[in-house]
């Protein structure tokens, strides 16, 4: 939320599979009981929302969605998703989108590469899972470190801050897979099921 300027925390979508009502999520709260891409019957995921003190709201698809919303195809693509982690690899992509313009006020865009940077030589998995996987995809790259992808864009005539403006793929494969955010989840559910036909996205 704070990244965004968004008002709300989390997403998920109710999915009837294998003849029962299913909350689909990719979720990884430390209150949560499973992590990852996941499933949980709607009568389970209701208690674990209140023992997490979630302050939930049920947004019905309007009925010309309902009627155009392909629910095998839906089932599919989820059943082809789940199991896979939480989507740390591209978590801060999903909010930076312009060079300078999407970071929250008390986050001066030109500090984010300095701190992942100075993190890097503290714990390289870290960066590498949040940044470095993805700046690479972004260039067409492969196992670029930090310093070597800064200098692979100034070749390109970019700056850092122009790659990582760089929209995500939904084709892109991480190290451990497919990665989505919960907002992604949704998105990536509904685009399977038919509700986005006729847009550019």
């Amino acid at each position: 939320m704070w990244g965004t300027g968004g008002r709300l925390g989390h997403s998920a979508v109710v999915l009837e599979l294998d003849g029962e009502k299913y909350v689909v999520e990719s979720q990884d709260g430390w209150y949560w009981p499973k992590f990852g891409i996941q499933r949980n019957k709607w009568k389970d995921w209701v208690k674990y929302a209140d023992n997490a003190d979630f302050h939930v709201a049920v947004l019905p698809l309007s009925e010309e969605k309902r009627a155009k919303f392909n629910l095998a195809a839906a089932q599919e693509w989820f059943k082809s998703m789940e199991g896979y982690p939480y989507g740390y690899h591209n978590f801060l992509f999903g909010w930076i989108d312009t060079p300078e313009d999407n970071y929250p006020n008390q986050l001066p865009h030109k500090l984010l590469p300095i701190v992942f940077e100075m993190m890097d030589k503290i714990s390289h998995p870290v960066v590498n899972s949040f940044m470095l996987e993805a700046l690479n995809h972004r260039l067409g790259t492969s196992g670029l470190g930090f310093h070597e992808i800064v200098r692979e864009a100034s070749a390109r005539g970019l700056t850092l801050d122009q790659v990582i403006a760089i929209p995500e793929r939904d084709h892109w494969v991480y190290s451990d897979g497919p990665s989505y955010v919960c907002s992604c989840l949704v998105i990536g559910l509904w685009k399977a099921a038919g509700l986005f036909e006729g847009y550019n996205i």
